[in-house]
């Protein structure tokens, strides 16, 4: 009775120091696991900034060539306006020429005609003396044709055409003026519109320039927890190893999970040891990993696309923490399946062909996804 019952005691506490055991195995690779996840995390969430900031940087940039190029346009017509305001005061000049060349020539021919009154006053002629020395100025005299009949046709003629003439060039002069003051406010807008140019200008450059500091802080940040991945992929793919592969008597079996993923695992099981040809997705012939893990749906009649890339975004995403045999993991390059326990099925190189491995971690894992779910 003793014996028995000191039996039990020590079957007890031996099943209380495997449960211990295998407590003490699995909380670290818990613990690791929870600390890559958060790595991942953290690791994704900085890409998005990255990403979100070269967005922004990119509109930035397109804004600044936007600005550059008005900025030129602008000084192109600010040098267009410059020339003509140039050309305009030549006009302004020649104009003031033309009026002061016709009032000379005016005065000068008023003058001849003066003489020649005073030749008439000194014949007797009063009346004709009298009209011309009533007049106010020498237009009043022209306008007056009635009292200027007996005026010299000559002198008429001359002095109707240099007032044409005179008249003609102030004229141009007050539209030349006219015109130059327009251009000049013209150009005093260009000139204001081009500094409000340069200084948004000088804004965007000094954004784009936080954007570089920015970008450089969040590709440290990503470096840092990129690092943190690896190191706890390589913490996981060492502590898993420490677990002894599920077996039975018959060869390995999937364990854990769906039914559905375990057939699935149990039937690529079968092929282990066949030939790995690249671009091949023959199971029994050879097959690349792609098409290896193609193959193996294709039997359940679940199509899958053909290469890894394409497959990676086929099915249901799920985590890590939730993987189940079936699955399929991929890596840079690379695809297996998951058997469960941590091991995995794959068609592996031309040299080790279709083979079991027993650390899903032994590289780092960029997707984990379910082909029968959606």
């Amino acid at each position: 009775m003793k014996n028995k019952r000191a039996d039990r005691i020590l079957s007890l506490f031996l099943m209380f120091q495997i449960f211990l055991a295998g407590t003490a195995f699995a909380s670290p690779i818990g613990k690791v696991q929870e600390e890559k996840r958060n790595s991942e995390q953290n690791l994704s969430e900085v890409r998005r900034e990255i990403e979100d900031l070269e967005n922004q940087k990119e509109k930035i940039l397109s804004e600044i060539t936007a600005i550059d190029g008005k900025i030129s346009d602008l000084l192109i017509t600010i040098h267009v306006l410059e020339d003509e305001i140039i050309e305009k005061n030549q006009k302004i000049r020649e104009a003031e020429a033309e009026y002061k060349a016709a009032r000379k020539s005016e005065t000068a021919q008023y003058e001849a005609m003066k003489k020649r009154i005073r030749y008439v006053y000194e014949k007797g002629d009063v009346t004709y003396l009298e009209i011309l020395l009533k007049a106010k100025s020498m237009a009043d005299a022209i306008c007056e044709n009635e009292y200027f009949m007996d005026l010299y046709q000559y002198d008429r003629k001359m002095l109707l055409n240099y007032k044409e003439i005179r008249d003609r060039a102030e004229e141009l002069e007050n539209r030349y003026r006219e015109e130059e003051a327009e251009m000049e406010v013209m150009e005093a807008e260009y000139l204001a519109e081009k500094e409000a140019l340069e200084r948004s200008l000088k804004s965007k450059r000094e954004e784009a320039a936080d954007f570089d500091n920015k970008l450089k802080d969040g590709g440290d940040k990503a470096e840092v927890y990129a690092k943190a991945v690896k190191e706890q992929t390589e913490k996981l793919r060492q502590l898993r190893r420490a677990v002894p592969p599920k077996k039975t008597g018959t060869g390995i079996k999937s364990a854990g999970g769906s039914e559905k993923g375990r057939e699935i695992a149990d039937f690529a099981l079968q092929f282990v040891g066949n030939p790995y040809v690249w671009g091949g997705t023959s199971l029994t012939n050879g097959a690349d990993c792609s098409g290896f893990v193609q193959s193996v749906y294709k039997n359940f009649g679940i199509s899958i696309p053909r290469t890894s890339a394409e497959q990676s975004k086929f099915g249901k995403k799920v985590s890590f923490e939730d993987l189940q045999p079936g699955d399929l993991v991929f890596y840079a390059g690379h695809v297996v399946m998951s058997i469960g326990d941590g091991r995995i099925v794959h068609a592996s190189s031309a040299k080790e062909g279709i083979k079991v491995g027993n650390d899903v971690t032994y590289r780092t894992i960029l997707d984990i996804r379910r082909p029968w779910e959606t």
